[in-house]
């Protein structure tokens, strides 16, 4: 497809920045969330990346005193920024439409919105595209096919869903995986396991 396709949600993401400090878009990954972000042409981060991190280290003051949007695109592999956020939003609560916070639901990104934003941040999910997102007969073929993913329907489609979903497995297995609940769990039934053994 040429060029951006307007997503409905775009408005409401703009809206909620009028009247929240911070906004996160959260949805599936490969769903348009840092394509949608850079059309609102702020400071982007991507905190994934090391480089990224250390820039807006570097550049942390003057960020949030400045008037730009701060966006930061998967802020769930960075835990620190939650903390900062919290710090910057409390300093200027009467301030709105600061920082627009990137992620896939996952459970990581949860805790720590929950922890640290509650009260200062709205959601926002976005889904795939919508069947009247999609402007012609042709794209709602290709990509509807596809369950509304972008790149669904550039790619070889077939290939492109079994191959994301394989990766989507692997990804949210890991995250769940490390979360402070399932160790726990796991080592009481590790602990359980042996005490049958023993007996």
């Amino acid at each position: 497809m040429q060029g951006m396709v307007p997503r409905k949600i775009s408005q409401v993401v703009q809206d909620r920045l009028t009247r929240y400090p911070a906004v996160a878009l959260v949805g599936p990954r490969q769903s348009g969330k840092t394509t949608l972000a850079r059309a609102l042409h702020g400071e982007y981060f991507d905190l994934e990346q090391e480089t990224d991190r250390l820039r807006m280290d570097v550049q942390w003051n003057e960020l949030i005193e400045g008037k730009s949007l701060v966006v930061l695109d998967e802020a769930q592999a960075w835990p620190e920024v939650f903390r900062r956020l919290h710090g910057a939003i409390d300093q200027d609560r009467r301030r709105m439409g600061r920082f627009l916070l990137l992620g896939s639901v996952s459970p990581s990104l949860a805790a720590e919105v929950s922890e640290s934003l509650a009260g200062r941040l709205s959601l926002v999910e976005l889904t795939p595209f919508t069947w009247n997102e999609l402007p012609t007969k042709a794209a709602r073929g290709r990509l509807w096919c596809c369950g509304g993913y972008p790149d669904g329907g550039v790619l070889a489609p077939r290939q492109w869903q079994i191959d994301y979903l394989a990766l989507l497995n692997v990804a949210d297995e890991n995250d769940l995986l490390n979360q402070p609940w399932v160790v726990t769990v796991h080592e009481a039934t590790e602990k359980t396991r042996r005490l049958q053994i023993a007996n």
